[in-house]
């Protein structure tokens, strides 16, 4: 629906130079540059973007403060009362390295991560 809209003004990153390419390649509109979730405070101005979308790349940041600088960026350039959608994929090669990586040194006393109560951050 928001790809078909006539005001939509689109744009996107993403660290795959091939990923871009199509995109550029089927939504001819739209902005599009190679980038990484860590700088994308920088790419936009605060509160000006309505709906952030990031599908499948959260799980590959190499730490929680890494998820949480980059989650806390999407929401900087996000306007007040728009959205961010964070979506995750499971892929079959990394789940095993996944689960251990959220197990970590924790111990079970320790405090959830922040990146549970997004409610909390916003």
């Amino acid at each position: 629906v928001l790809l078909h809209s006539p005001t939509a003004l689109l744009r996107g990153f993403d660290v795959s130079t091939s990923l871009i390419k199509i995109a550029r390649q089927r939504l001819p509109d739209g902005i599009f540059k190679v980038a990484s979730l860590q700088v994308s405070p920088l790419l936009y101005r605060p509160a000006s973007i309505d709906f952030a979308f990031a599908m499948g790349s959260f799980q590959y940041l190499d730490s929680e403060d890494h998820a949480l600088n980059a989650y806390m960026g999407l929401l900087e350039i996000t306007k007040p009362g728009g959205f961010v959608v964070i979506g995750c994929m499971s892929h079959p090669l990394r789940s095993k390295q996944e689960t251990e990586f959220r197990k970590g040194p924790r111990k079970k006393k320790d405090k959830a991560s922040p990146l549970g109560s997004p409610q909390k951050l916003h």
